[in-house]
């Protein structure tokens, strides 16, 4: 089995965007992105430098660690020296990816429709 990340595109001036292929076939993608960002959904200040999905079929496999791994290299690679991500308190998955990659819980904040997301950096040594 045969895991990388291939560069897909340039989404804007400070956002790249990779899928992560095994064996050639696409199991997800993660965007990295120099400045952080955040959605309409997130509550303020919960800014994040790393945003991925993984496809449903490919998921609960171990993927997801992967996919947040090989992007914190390819961070070091864009001159970061620390991510900023976040998830909700009710994506277990996401949280135990983004502690298994050494992310430090920062804090928790509900965003305005009450759902709460925990916001975590990850220092890239």
């Amino acid at each position: 089995m045969v895991m990388k990340l291939v560069f897909e595109y340039n989404i804007d001036k400070t956002t790249k965007q990779f899928y992560l292929l095994k064996d050639n076939h696409n199991v997800g993608f993660i965007q990295i992105r120099k400045m952080p960002t955040k959605s309409s959904s997130m509550p303020t200040g919960f800014e994040s430098n790393i945003y991925y999905e993984i496809d449903g079929n490919f998921r609960n496999k171990g993927y997801g660690k992967n996919i947040l791994f090989l992007g914190i290299k390819e961070s070091k690679s864009l001159g970061l020296d620390n991510l900023i991500i976040t998830a909700s308190i009710e994506n277990i998955s996401s949280i135990k990816i983004i502690e298994s990659n050494n992310g430090k819980l920062l804090g928790s904040k509900p965003n305005k429709a009450g759902v709460i997301f925990n916001k975590y950096i990850i220092k890239i040594k």
